[in-house]
């Protein structure tokens, strides 16, 4: 077992040892590390309509699961502007490890932040014991799953949402969600939202109130930041129950993000910024060129695995705070552990835990 696991795993029996000890009462964290210990879930959050859709199937019940804590009943964060939230809206009980990447990123190196994996899944596996060993070295990270009723509830999207119409079958449901949640947990929050397929490479210094864009004229959906309550984030719920259509991928995504930065500025060219240009700043909005949180774009995804790719990687990302990997496009694509590639680079720094889970048994992951 490599020197990291083995430490962690020492202080997951010191605290699975403690907690055989009569408990003190304990806090919401408190109870996901004592659920980490059960084999099975003990109890569900009750079915609604939306989570019989997501969730087709069961937990499997021959892993290690356990209960998450339920947002805003359970826990909830305490700290208005300093959250990073990261979604899984596919109701995955076992994320992939990129997905684990991109959260464990964020928590390592933002230990001033506090960072959020909200799933709608009631459980998680940790068979493999990595959520142990996260949450026992990151005490900036919280797990929770959701309750969508009361985090869509007098926002304007709740429409959209109870109207169902986001469930067709000629849409991308999975997506849609995660478009409507994103702008609804920094509405009640604020702070940044992340995709899981973005990893975080540097502290997060800049200001909040900051999109980035992901090509000429487009902003980016991938990343945002906004203070609680910021009436960008209302304007753009309104945008999404009005302008979503079904059949058209991203309506309601960077589509919609770029509609209400642009009518905030009341001016195109702000948006107009070269990949290597400086920021602009318009109605108290920063939007940042595409090196700082899309380096690569979409077409080239291929870049960030290729054998060696990362060789000079300090030198060719040193404006980089965050890399957008593309998992639409890269998801079936094999990251070779070792090989030297930007992703392989990126994941050893910036995810130790997770990438020496991810290669304890595999050469890839």
């Amino acid at each position: 077992m490599p020197p990291l696991l083995q430490s962690l795993s020492a202080r997951s029996y010191l605290l699975s040892s403690t907690l055989r000890s009569p408990p003190l009462p304990p806090s919401p964290k408190d109870e996901i590390h004592s659920s980490l210990h059960s084999t099975h879930p003990d109890t569900v959050v009750a079915s609604k309509w939306w989570r019989k859709f997501l969730c087709k199937s069961l937990p499997d019940t021959t892993t290690s699961q356990f209960t998450l804590p339920l947002l805003l009943k359970d826990t909830q964060p305490t700290r208005t502007d300093h959250n990073v939230f990261l979604l899984d809206t596919a109701c995955n009980t076992h994320p992939k490890y990129r997905s684990w990447c991109s959260v464990e990123s964020w928590a390592r190196q933002n230990p001033n932040l506090d960072v959020w994996y909200l799933l709608t899944s009631a459980t998680a596996d940790n068979t493999d014991q990595l959520l142990t060993y996260l949450l026992n070295h990151y005490p900036n990270l919280n797990l929770a799953t959701l309750d969508l009723d009361k985090i869509f509830h007098a926002t304007p999207v709740n429409k959209l949402f109870n109207s169902r119409m986001w469930t067709r079958a000629d849409t991308w449901p999975v997506e849609v969600l995660s478009d409507m949640l994103r702008v609804s947990v920094l509405w009640h929050w604020g702070g940044i939202y992340s995709d899981t397929d973005v990893i975080s490479i540097k502290p997060f210094s800049i200001p909040i109130n900051a999109v980035g864009l992901e090509a000429k004229g487009v902003i980016a959906s991938a990343f945002l930041s906004f203070t609680k309550n910021n009436p960008v984030l209302w304007a753009l719920m309104k945008d999404i129950n009005t302008h979503f259509e079904p059949t058209q991928w991203g309506s309601i995504g960077p589509q919609a993000l770029t509609r209400v930065i642009k009518s905030e500025c009341k001016n195109d060219t702000k948006l107009d910024i070269a990949k290597d240009g400086k920021p602009q700043t318009c109605n108290n909005i920063t939007i940042y060129p595409s090196q700082f949180f899309s380096p690569i774009y979409y077409n080239n995804f291929k870049a960030y695995i290729s054998d060696g790719g990362g060789k000079n990687f300090e030198k060719d990302f040193n404006n980089t705070i965050l890399i957008h990997f593309w998992n639409k496009m890269s998801k079936d694509e094999i990251v070779k552990a070792g090989s030297g590639s930007i992703y392989d680079v990126v994941a050893k720094k910036s995810c130790p835990v997770t990438y020496q889970m991810a290669t304890l048994r595999a050469k890839h992951f």
